[in-house]
């Protein structure tokens, strides 16, 4: 197994508000990728925050972690970093609606699972498909998933940036699993919206399949969307089952 990711502040924004934590021990790994929200400086505090938390307790508990644990832990750990985010804005007015998605990915064996909240998605790669594993906690996903609009049509939606659900932003929080099988050619990738707002599937589809090295991988995706305009900020963090890759 390797694990490999790469945040950059984009072409237009003036700070980084994407973080990201990874960790391998033996057949084990943990990625995590935060997306902040909530003016010039609560989106990074908010991102950190809640990185910080999850990892720490994930990383913690990882040595005696299955599948089912991994769900409680980080179950836990959001909702802690729920109360931290929501105490820092109580105690700081400049912080006042600031917020993170959260979207990781807990590896064991040839076991997955994934886990998020909000709109950073988790993809996996395996001869030559990739699939979304992650569902949107967002405006425009709600509508597709009731028919009034295609997802097509999301893409451009004027309301695309609204997400129903975040680490810090409510009074309580969920995150939402998913839990598959890895092949032993399986990547498993997680992103902020800034990759997938300006790459097509098919093009980041193309990427994982040529790929020999996840690290070189990554960067490549970076440059890509940031030549597209770069209009957010971008992350990308891979995991492949093979330690070659």
């Amino acid at each position: 197994m390797r694990i490999c990711g790469i945040t950059d502040i984009g072409c237009v924004r003036t700070e980084n508000q994407d973080t990201f934590r990874n960790t391998v021990k033996g057949n084990k790994g943990f990625g995590i990728v935060c997306d902040g929200m909530g003016g010039p400086r609560g989106g990074k505090v908010a991102s950190n925050y809640a990185a910080d938390i999850i990892f720490s307790l994930v990383s913690e508990k990882i040595d005696d972690m299955d599948c089912e644990k991994f769900k409680e832990v980080f179950s836990a750990a959001v909702i802690k970093a729920n109360e931290m985010i929501l105490k820092a804005a109580k105690e700081d007015e400049t912080y006042i609606g600031m917020g993170t998605t959260a979207v990781a990915a807990f590896v064991v064996g040839r076991k997955c699972v994934v886990a998020n909240v909000g709109d950073s998605r988790a993809y996996y790669f395996s001869q030559d498909k990739m699939v979304q594993i992650s569902h949107d906690h967002s405006m425009v996903q709600e509508l597709v998933d009731e028919g009034k609009i295609t997802a097509e049509d999301a893409k451009n939606h004027p309301n695309r940036n609204i997400i129903t659900r975040a680490v810090g932003a409510y009074d309580s929080v969920n995150a939402e699993f998913f839990e598959f099988d890895l092949s032993d050619d399986g990547i498993v990738m997680l992103c902020s919206d800034g990759l997938t707002n300006m790459l097509d599937d098919s093009e980041i589809l193309f990427e994982l399949d040529v790929t020999t090295d996840v690290g070189e991988c990554s960067r490549t995706l970076v440059e890509m969307a940031k030549q597209r305009g770069g209009s957010d900020n971008i992350t990308v963090l891979l995991i492949s089952m093979s330690e070659e890759g």
